[in-house]
C-alpha cells in the first residue's frame, strides 16, 4: 500500500516501483503488490500513449502481473485484465475478462456497474462493439427487474 501511496499521491513512480520489486522479491505471490504494480504500469502506459511501442510494452508488463495475480486469486484482477485487453485492442479478450468480472460479481449489475462500463476510459476501444452494448442492455434489464421486484 505504501507503494500505491508513493505512486498515486506523490507521483514517485520510481520509488514505488522499487518498493513493489522489493516486496515481490521477498514474496512473489503477494497478490496486492502484483495487482497494484500492474495498475501502475497501466497508468504509465496511458500517460505516454498506449499505442506506442513503449505503451504496449508497459501494458504487456501489466498484463503479465495481472495474470500472475489471477492465478493466485482467480477473478480478482478480471476487470483490470478487461481494461488492459481493451487498451491493447484485443476485444475478444476484453469480452472474456468483462464477462468473468460480471459472473464473479465484481461489477455491480445495477446502475453503478453500468456507469462504470460507460465511463471508464480504458474501455473506450470496445464500447461500440455489439457484445458490449448487449452486455450493458442485459445489465439494465436485470437492474429494472430487481427494482420492479423490490417495489412490488
Amino acid at each position: 500500500n505504501y507503494g500505491n501511496f508513493l505512486d498515486q499521491a506523490l507521483g514517485d513512480v520510481n520509488r514505488s516501483s522499487e518498493l513493489y520489486e522489493k516486496v515481490l522479491s521477498l514474496n512473489p505471490d503477494h497478490v496486492t503488490a502484483l495487482n497494484n504494480y500492474a495498475a501502475q504500469f497501466v497508468e504509465q502506459a496511458k500517460t505516454i500513449d498506449v499505442s506506442s511501442v513503449e505503451g504496449q510494452r508497459l501494458l504487456g508488463k501489466a498484463k503479465d502481473l495481472f495474470e500472475r495475480a489471477n492465478k493466485l486469486s482467480p477473478g480478482l484482477p478480471a476487470f483490470n485484465l478487461a481494461c488492459v485487453a481493451s487498451l491493447q485492442g484485443n476485444g475478444e479478450k476484453a469480452q472474456y475478462w468483462l464477462n468473468e468480472s460480471l459472473e464473479m460479481g465484481l461489477i455491480d449489475p445495477g446502475d453503478e456497474g453500468i456507469q462504470l462500463l460507460m465511463e471508464d476510459s480504458d474501455l473506450e476501444n470496445i464500447r461500440n462493439e455489439t457484445w458490449f452494448q448487449k452486455t450493458c442492455d442485459s445489465m439494465r434489464s436485470q437492474n429494472n427487474y430487481v427494482q420492479y421486484k423490490q417495489g412490488a
